[in-house]
């Protein structure tokens, strides 16, 4: 629900995007065949792009601590409310309209009426024409009828009155029409129609609708023009054939924008170099993608928080304390001032030297390094790591040494640190449970011990008094696998619960200091936490 109107928002700025454009810069120039094709990639692109997503990835140093809401979207409970067994209304207290199903059933109203409407135009026009044949071997079914209509074209059926023409009147009709028929202009009337059937509710649809007949009456009066001879007779041909009567979603020879037609007809050609006015489309639509189609993904630090860990020893010979150990971690942030620092240190302190090269970053983290080192005992590495291909940052390194009294390496080496990135998030109180907002639409959940997917538990509630445990996205795919992509929720001494509002009887309140409850809907979590001492 909430999905399909993000997306038929985002349509209504792309049609409405192309709209503008068309208006401000391209309406008053005579390149009709190139602005068919414009309103036909405009409505594409409008269905299309708002599927199409970019992701940008923003690193979290601790994420433990990470907070990705302001507001939290599992509504709070009252506590004392839950235990009295009263707290069944404050649910629907808390949020008493769904705006998303009123704005849904709104728009559902809406269809429902314009495409009613539009299927009545439909049948009536197949009422008009139907059974009617073609007298003739030409490709175009003409069709006379005795109605006070407008003519019109519907694929390649042309429907007219000859009554109400001249002779001369008709061929230049007929003339016009043909085009319409050759060229396929009734698939744009449709889609068009159908476009406002769905975005109703955005008037720039309408307005792009319109703009789209218009461009279509003047295509065929410009290849009209170039098989009659007199340019005159046409334009006195749009005059005299004046009528309200014709049919909404056909071609029609008469229009109510007589004039506009006329003066497109007596325009000179535009330049070529206006073309380039279309081009202005490619900065707009990267702007749009910029803004509603980009995805923010949270990956979070690995990295180890200390730089450089030393060891001072003081002698048995000398009370002069010196430097018998040392680990320096080389991370994904290190600078280059920072490697260079390292590198004259190592050198001072330990007459070890250390060279880095290969260095590739990315949006200023590293991605790829290699690092050489040697000393006067013989012992040199050259260790490398790279996640450049993928874009990815490296993981961090550390490079330790340890040396005795006389100076002499002991050990020296590179080593991975052990990763810290699998901690969860542990909901212990009222105030984390906000975390649950932040799993995806498809967790999976351990409850004692046993894993189940969100269908197999829509609609259940359990209690504990040992907390829960989260893992997110980052975490909980390099902990579970891809399959964990919406995150886990883990449930020790998990016990089945009624509802939310059930009451909690007295023995297990004398037996726990606090109760945790959890109810996993379809869209969400609810969750309460109950402190038994403090209502002692």
């Amino acid at each position: 629900m909430e999905t399909l109107l993000t997306y038929l928002f985002k349509a209504s700025i792309l049609l409405s995007i192309f709209y503008l454009i068309y208006y401000f810069l391209l309406k008053r120039d005579t390149f009709f065949i190139v602005n068919r094709h414009f309103f036909i990639l405009g409505i594409l692109i409008s269905l299309f792009l708002p599927f199409l997503e970019f992701t940008t990835i923003t690193y979290i140093e601790n994420a433990n601590l990470l907070v990705t809401e302001t507001i939290p979207l599992v509504p709070a409970r009252d506590n004392a409310a839950l235990i009295n067994n009263v707290s069944e209304n404050s649910a629907s207290k808390t949020n008493p309209f769904n705006w998303w199903q009123i704005g849904f059933m709104a728009y559902g109203i809406g269809i429902l009426v314009f495409l009613i409407r539009f299927g009545v135009q439909l049948l009536s026009l197949r009422r008009l024409i139907y059974l009617k044949e073609n007298p003739s071997n030409e490709p175009f079914n003409l069709i006379e009828v005795e109605k006070d209509i407008a003519p019109f074209s519907f694929f390649n059926t042309i429907v007219y009155n000859p009554s109400l023409h001249s002779s001369q009147e008709l061929d230049m009709i007929l003339t016009h029409e043909k085009v319409h028929a050759k060229q396929y202009h009734t698939i744009d009337l449709l889609i068009s129609n159908i476009i406002v059937v769905f975005l109703w509710f955005n008037p720039f649809a309408w307005l792009y609708k319109k703009s789209l007949e218009q461009n279509l009456e003047f295509i065929a009066d410009q290849e009209a023009i170039n098989q009659i001879s007199s340019t005159k007779e046409y334009q006195l041909a749009l005059v005299n054939v004046s009528s309200s009567n014709y049919t909404a979603i056909t071609n029609n020879f008469y229009q109510s924008l007589i004039k506009k037609r006329i003066i497109m007809l007596n325009k000179k050609p535009s330049k070529r170099k206006n073309l380039l006015k279309f081009a202005i489309i490619l900065p707009l639509l990267s702007l749009f993608l910029w803004s509603f189609n980009t995805k923010e993904v949270i990956k979070y630090e690995e990295d180890i928080k200390t730089t450089q860990f030393e060891v001072r020893t003081v002698s048995q010979d000398s009370t002069k304390p010196y430097l018998s150990s040392l680990s320096k971690d080389i991370s994904k942030k290190s600078t280059n001032e920072e490697l260079t620092e390292f590198k004259e240190f190592i050198k001072k302190e330990f007459n070890v030297d250390f060279e880095f090269s290969n260095i590739k970053r990315k949006t200023n983290l590293i991605t790829h390094i290699t690092m050489t080192y040697k000393d006067d005992f013989g012992n040199q590495e050259t260790y490398s790591q790279t996640n450049d291909n993928m874009g990815e940052p490296i993981e961090p390194i550390i490079f330790s040494i340890k040396v005795d009294k006389d100076g002499k390496t002991e050990k020296i080496g590179f080593m991975k640190p052990k990763s810290t990135a699998y901690s969860p998030i542990i909901i212990d109180n009222g105030e984390n449970g906000r975390f649950l907002s932040s799993l995806g639409k498809n967790p999976i959940y351990f409850i004692n011990g046993k894993q189940y997917t969100k269908s197999e538990l829509i609609g259940k509630t359990f209690l504990t008094s040992n907390g829960i445990h989260l893992y997110l996205n980052e975490n909980a795919v390099a902990k579970y696998g891809n399959i964990a992509k919406g995150g886990v929720v883990i449930i020790e001494n998990a016990t089945p619960w009624k509802s939310m509002s059930t009451r909690i009887d007295d023995e297990y309140r004398k037996k726990n200091k606090q109760a945790y409850l959890i109810a996993i809907t379809g869209e969400s979590h609810e969750f309460a936490y109950v402190n038994f001492e403090k209502m002692r």
